[in-house]
């Protein structure tokens, strides 16, 4: 497997500084070495100021971050939490809605409930600028700016039910996370085959999660499988009858 670190569009990541207490960064690519996705698994630090407003996030929000200590690049960085919203209408309509990117559903569990999630709109490079200035005529070391919510759908989020086990799978249209854990001794975090896919399995051994990029017809797709109180075999037999699915 590849697991390999990457710095591309600088300004979606924190400063240098503080990239200390990163755990893992683990970067999925396709058969050319292209880059697909990548994760980046971290701890919250409740006494670091990017980590204070991370954590502050609320679900429909988006922040601009400029952090001016042990930052020579000046990146300022989009940080944001996507709301699920409820999709009332059928899979159709939410493949229609989200073309040109094509998503693929388990054919043997039953859908409980949809939602959908909107992007954000990023700053303008003045004002961007302008967050850089504050910092230099006020001293402040960290400057914020609200990111607003735009109608551009990034994603949907789907309640199944196999086996009388509930799971969640996740489509994404952005392939940059960062997943945030309590410890890093109680997870395990690894690089596994999904097919032929690279992808990456999460678990505290109560939540297990799996994560895997495909890029057919030039989209890239995210699939996240979330389930609790299963074995990671399971998990897996789930992601691999999706990329099944002709």
């Amino acid at each position: 497997m590849k697991r390999m670190l990457m710095e591309k569009a600088n300004h979606i990541y924190p400063p240098a500084g503080l990239k200390q207490k990163v755990l893992e960064e683990i970067m999925l690519v396709n058969k050319k070495g292209e880059m697909l996705a990548k994760v980046t698994v971290d701890t919250l630090n409740i006494d670091n100021p990017f980590d204070q407003i991370i954590n502050s996030l609320k679900p429909g929000t988006g922040k601009a971050i400029y952090i001016v200590h042990d930052n020579p690049d000046k990146m300022i960085s989009n940080q944001t939490n996507y709301e699920k919203e409820i999709w009332h209408e059928g899979i159709e309509e939410l493949q229609e809605k989200i073309k040109p990117y094509v998503f693929k559903t388990p054919l043997d569990s039953e859908l409980k409930a949809s939602y959908v999630m909107y992007g954000f709109d990023s700053l303008t490079e003045i004002e961007l600028a302008e967050m850089v200035e504050e910092a230099e005529y006020t001293g402040e070391n960290v400057i914020v700016r609200d990111l607003k919510k735009s109608d551009r759908m990034v994603g949907a989020a789907f309640v199944y039910e196999k086996e009388g086990i509930e799971f969640e799978l996740h489509i994404l249209t952005t392939t940059k996370n960062r997943i945030h854990v309590p410890d890093i001794n109680d997870h395990l975090i690894e690089t596994i085959l999904v097919g032929e896919k690279e992808g990456i399995y999460l678990s505290d051994g109560k939540q297990h999660q799996l994560i895997w990029v495909t890029d057919d017809n030039g989209n890239n797709i995210q699939y996240e499988v979330r389930a609790f109180e299963v074995s990671k075999m399971w998990v897996c037999a789930i992601a691999d009858s999706l990329m099944e699915i002709q």
